[in-house]
């Protein structure tokens, strides 16, 4: 029985420790990038910090985002995209081109030979955001949410 015992004090040791490396990892990934984003088998949960998206989540409900090919996403879709050091969930309404790479201004709607990028919105908000998101800026897809308060 004590060996017994033993052997299965040694695995849980072992498992704490490999749990511990990889969260240490992750640690150092996002000191490193202020952008980094930590996910399990692809899918992120987020914390909401405001009413953009009500009624759909609000502020304090937590939400889960899947990593998926840009591809894959059409207008109407709600993603999380990186604004500076900030992630942004809101709904695309409009998949474009951009004019030149790199252009985030949406004052010039015109459609262009440059890369793909979204026009996106909250639901909550009156007019869509100020800029376009590239689609190296999109972390991923909203899959569902929890309740927060």
């Amino acid at each position: 029985m004590g060996k017994r015992v033993n052997r299965i004090m040694n695995i849980m040791i072992v498992f704490l420790l490999f749990i511990i490396t990889i969260l240490s990892i992750e640690v150092l990934k996002i000191k490193k990038d202020k952008t980094y984003v930590p996910s399990f088998m692809s899918y992120i949960p987020l914390t909401v910090l405001s009413d953009s998206m009500f009624p759909l989540f609000q502020e304090g409900d937590v939400i889960i985002v899947k990593k998926i090919n840009y591809h894959d996403l059409k207008e109407n879709d709600i993603i999380t995209y990186k604004d500076e050091e900030k992630l942004i969930t809101h709904r695309i309404v409009k998949k474009i081109k951009l004019m030149q790479e790199g252009e985030k201004r949406v004052d010039v709607y015109e459609e262009g030979k440059g890369e793909d990028a979204f026009i996106t919105k909250g639901d909550a908000n009156a007019y869509p955001d100020g800029y376009f998101i590239p689609i190296q800026d999109v972390v991923g897809k909203y899959c569902f949410r929890l309740k927060g308060r």
